[in-house]
């Protein structure tokens, strides 16, 4: 059993961020063009959470359990990081930089939150900081993808979801 402080609100944040999922990227180099395919089937997931009046963060991390700032408690075993596939066309193994630039915010009914510090990791062994480019070159490529959750003082309860752009350049 759980004890929890006086004042403390439970909310569940099935943030299903939808990565993507199932865009289609076209480029032309050197007169042709080919199509790479970007899905991601798992989304990144933060869990369910119990927060409190001073708020705080959870981050889901790219292995392991999430971690949490200030008084938020996250649910064992409710969060995990999203996976994206990036595959390049006739086995193309082109250098590509993947990242999500920028932050993301999540809509409730209750208000919103912000999603940022996102971090990848490739099959391969590569991974990048928050805010970086990750470097693949791979014709079939995994990739995890992490981030934090921001929420703020007195977050209202609710059911938070939202899109997070996966952007892929080729060099």
């Amino acid at each position: 059993m759980i004890f929890l402080p006086r004042n403390t609100a439970i909310f569940s944040i099935f943030v299903a961020l939808i990565l993507t999922v199932g865009a289609q990227m076209t480029h032309a180099q050197e007169g042709f063009t080919s199509t790479h395919s970007i899905t991601c089937p798992t989304p990144l997931h933060f869990g369910m959470v119990v927060t409190c009046p001073a708020g705080g963060a959870v981050s889901v991390p790219l292995q392991g359990s999430a971690r949490t700032t200030g008084c938020v408690i996250v649910s064992p075993g409710t969060s995990h990081a999203g996976q994206c596939r990036v595959d390049q066309p006739g086995g193309l193994n082109e250098q590509l930089q993947v990242a999500v630039l920028g932050p993301t915010v999540l809509q409730g009914e209750a208000g919103q939150m912000q999603v940022d510090q996102f971090v990848l990791h490739s099959a391969s062994g590569q991974s990048s900081s928050a805010g970086d480019f990750l470097i693949i070159s791979e014709s079939h490529s995994a990739i995890k993808v992490g981030g934090r959750l921001n929420i703020g003082p007195g977050q209202a309860n609710g059911v938070y979801s939202g899109a997070v752009t996966l952007t892929v350049i080729t060099e």
